[in-house]
C-alpha cells in the first residue's frame, strides 16, 4: 500500500528525461498559476508526477533530488556547481569575519542560495562549507592583525587583562563600565594614562572635568552622500522593520554587487558617524 502513495525508490535516467522535462507551455502555466519559488517548484513537481505515476504522492517533498534539480533548472534555478560553490564560500568567509555562530552562518547561507536562485545542496555539504569558512575566518583574522601586533602592543593589550593592585577588576572591565558619578574625578585607583594603549586615547582615563587631549580625527564623514541617499536608506530601514526583506538578504545583495553602489557607500558613511557618536558618548557621558 505504501508504494501506491509514495515516490518510487529508484528513478531511471529515461524516466527523468521523459517525465521531468517541462515545456514552455508548462512553465508559463506554472508561472501564471502560483507565486513564490517554493510554490512554483512544488506545483511543477506535481505536474510532472501525474503522467509518470498517475497520481501525486502524499509527501511531495520526498521527490528524488535528481527530479528536483532538473525541474528547478527549467524554472530558472541552477545547480550548485564549482563556480556557485566558490561564490558561496567567499560569501560565508565575509560573514564569518562578522558572525562566528554556526547557526547564523548556516541560515545566511540558505538565504544567500535562495536569493541567488541556486538549488540548496544537502545539509552535510553545507555544514562543511560553514565549518571551512569559520576556519578560514580565524586564519584571515590572524593574518590581518599580525602586522598590527608588535611586541609593545601585545604587552599593552595583555596589561588590559591584568587586575591592577588598586583595582578589584581588570582594566578592560573598567573601560567597559564607563564614567559615572561613583568614580572620582581623578584616576580610579591610579589606573591613569598608563592603563590603556595610546591608540585607545587618554580621554577615557583622564579626569572627567579636565580638558581632553584626543588625537585629531583623520578624514571625515561624507554628509552630502548621506543626504543624497537618505530616502533610499529610509526605504531600506522600513523594509527591514516590516519584514519585507531580511538583513542577511540585503547584505548579500550589497556584497554580490560588482562595485559598491552609492547606497552602500552612504550606509558605510552613516555607520561611521554612528560609531563616532557612540564612542564620544561612551567616553564622556556629559557630551550627550
Amino acid at each position: 500500500m505504501g508504494r501506491l502513495r509514495s515516490w518510487p525508490q529508484e528513478l531511471g535516467r529515461d524516466e527523468l528525461i521523459r517525465f521531468f522535462t517541462l515545456g514552455s507551455d508548462d512553465v508559463a502555466w506554472v508561472d501564471a498559476t502560483t507565486r513564490g519559488a517554493g510554490n512554483r517548484l512544488g506545483l511543477a513537481v506535481q505536474l510532472c508526477a501525474l503522467p509518470w505515476l498517475g497520481f501525486v504522492p502524499d509527501d511531495v517533498a520526498a521527490v528524488p533530488a535528481a527530479a528536483v534539480s532538473r525541474v528547478a533548472v527549467r524554472l530558472g534555478w541552477r545547480a550548485a556547481k564549482a563556480g556557485e560553490w566558490k561564490d558561496l564560500e567567499e560569501f560565508l568567509l565575509a560573514r564569518a569575519l562578522e558572525h562566528d555562530a554556526p547557526s547564523v552562518l548556516f541560515r545566511l547561507a540558505c538565504e544567500y542560495l535562495h536569493s541567488a536562485q541556486i538549488v540548496r545542496p544537502g545539509v552535510v555539504p553545507l555544514l562543511r562549507a560553514v565549518a571551512g569558512a569559520r576556519e578560514r575566518a580565524v586564519a584571515e583574522t590572524h593574518l590581518r592583525l599580525s602586522p598590527l601586533l608588535g611586541a609593545s602592543r601585545q604587552t599593552e593589550l595583555d596589561g588590559l587583562l591584568a587586575v591592577g593592585p588598586q583595582l578589584s577588576i581588570s582594566r578592560l572591565a573598567w573601560l567597559h563600565r564607563g564614567c559615572d558619578d561613583g568614580v572620582a574625578d581623578g584616576d580610579p585607583g591610579g589606573v591613569g594614562q598608563a592603563a590603556v594603549p595610546a591608540r585607545v586615547g587618554r580621554a577615557r582615563a583622564g579626569p572627567v572635568g579636565a580638558a581632553r587631549r584626543a588625537a585629531p580625527v583623520v578624514g571625515g564623514v561624507d554628509t552630502a552622500l548621506i543626504r543624497s541617499q537618505w530616502d533610499e536608506m529610509l526605504r531600506l530601514a522600513a523594509s527591514l522593520k516590516y519584514g519585507h526583506a531580511t538583513a542577511s538578504l540585503v547584505v548579500g545583495k550589497l556584497h554580490a554587487a560588482s562595485r559598491r553602489s552609492a547606497l552602500a557607500q552612504a550606509l558605510v558613511e552613516f555607520g561611521g558617524l554612528q560609531r563616532t557618536l557612540y564612542v564620544l558618548v561612551t567616553w564622556n557621558p556629559r557630551a550627550r
